[in-house]
């Protein structure tokens, strides 16, 4: 039962369980904030750490959601089976002591190397905990700017608190938390499902940096705005990676036909 104890494997064994979601959980997350990171000139051990504190206290809310939460929800998801969930019961008091003390290492190892980075690392995760907190304690339409909002914290959350731009901040959400946001807004528990519908999600996420990439070239070219060097790295590398990903996607539904 470690996965209840360490970061990242708790997410594998309850999200990512095959290896095209693990392969699209470094391809969508790990990569972009590395992009990120080496942007604002961010070394590799801070990346790290900055990935798995986000990951430590993100985790936490997980393990909330998937083990307390599914006593109060009239039809839950189930993630864990009974065995996990009785041992969860009879160890969630260390499971989540050992979780906090990790994380707490993880913060204060940046504090160590990189002093100069710590309470925005600190902010951020402190953020990540009380809106996963709120999250898990409401169930209606408004876990959907609240879902927004925590795509955007475990992702970006971080490079606002460095930089304090607005207009790094607008970039970041629409390269992804915005478009992640449309995709959850059409399931059935949210009103906007109404009139959210997307056949293709992959196509529609072709089609959404398509268009993000040519406002990231036009505002390059006509614009003086900072951080638009980025806005077209990211924009690209989404723009790519969806098109093949839809491509490819393609072809192995007409040959399995």
């Amino acid at each position: 039962m470690m996965f209840l104890y360490l970061p990242f494997v708790y997410t594998f064994h309850t999200r990512l369980l095959s290896l095209s979601s693990k392969i699209s959980w470094f391809t969508t997350y790990v990569i972009p904030v590395l992009i990120t990171c080496f942007y604002f000139n961010l070394d590799c051990g801070f990346s790290f750490l900055l990935i798995f504190s986000i990951y430590a206290a993100y985790e936490i809310g997980y393990i909330v959601n998937d083990c307390e939460l599914i006593k109060k929800e009239e039809n839950p998801t189930i993630r864990l089976n009974s065995k996990e969930l009785k041992y969860y019961e009879s160890k969630k008091t260390l499971v989540f002591f050992t979780r906090f003390l990790i994380l707490l290492l993880s913060i204060f190892l940046v504090y160590v190397f990189y002093v100069n980075l710590f309470f925005p690392l600190l902010i951020s995760v402190f953020l990540i905990l009380i809106t996963y907190t709120i999250y898990n304690n409401i169930r209606n339409n408004f876990n959907l700017p609240l879902y927004s909002l925590l795509v955007y914290f475990r992702y970006f959350i971080i490079f606002i608190l460095i930089e304090k731009s607005l207009i790094l901040a607008f970039f970041l959400y629409l390269i992804y938390p915005f478009c992640v946001t449309l995709e959850f807004s059409t399931k059935k528990r949210f009103k906007t499902s109404y009139f959210m519908k997307f056949k293709n999600f992959d196509r529609f996420r072709s089609f959404y940096y398509f268009l993000l990439l040519i406002l990231a070239v036009f505002l390059y070219f006509f614009s003086n705005l900072v951080y638009v060097d980025l806005f077209i790295y990211l924009s690209f590398y989404f723009f790519i990676y969806r098109l093949l990903s839809y491509v490819f996607l393609s072809k192995l539904i007409r040959s399995e036909e």
